[in-house]
């Protein structure tokens, strides 16, 4: 087993792609485990393509011809989630992130603040009693739990 050196598509800016050295031995699961560590994107996110080939988690990156200096992309899997809570918690938590790392002064997000969520597949309505907040429904400070 070698140690290599990819590059991966960020899910936070398209444009960039992240280094990474990981051992070929290892399984595109253990790669994503790797960015996940790094980024904070869960790997439910995501999933990792390499000439046009989504690529099977339980499957080596050897297996797949990745070789030092090779590139992966990402594939957004949100929208694939089972409920349209977890859509919904996960877009909002990639979009805190991605306010995280470009320095927002409004990184975080209160979900109470949205005029509807989603409870499973169910819609909460959410009226606002004091009227909709500007901004909303991102924060400065992290919500309590």
């Amino acid at each position: 087993m070698t140690t290599i050196n990819i590059t991966v598509q960020s899910l936070l800016n398209a444009a960039q792609y992240d280094p990474y050295s990981i051992d070929d031995g290892n399984t595109v699961g253990d790669l994503k485990d790797v960015i996940e560590s790094s980024t904070s994107c869960n790997v439910s996110w995501f999933s990792l393509v390499f000439n046009d080939e989504e690529l099977n988690t339980a499957n080596t990156l050897l297996s797949y011809n990745i070789v030092e200096d090779s590139s992966l992309r990402t594939a957004n899997k949100i929208a694939r989630l089972p409920t349209l809570e977890d859509r919904q918690v996960g877009k909002l938590d990639l979009s805190e992130l991605e306010r995280l790392e470009l320095g927002n002064s409004r990184p975080y997000y209160d979900i109470s603040e949205l005029p509807t969520y989603y409870s499973g597949n169910v819609v909460v309505d959410n009226p606002n009693p004091g009227g909709l907040i500007e901004g909303r429904p991102w924060v400065d400070t992290p919500p309590g739990p």
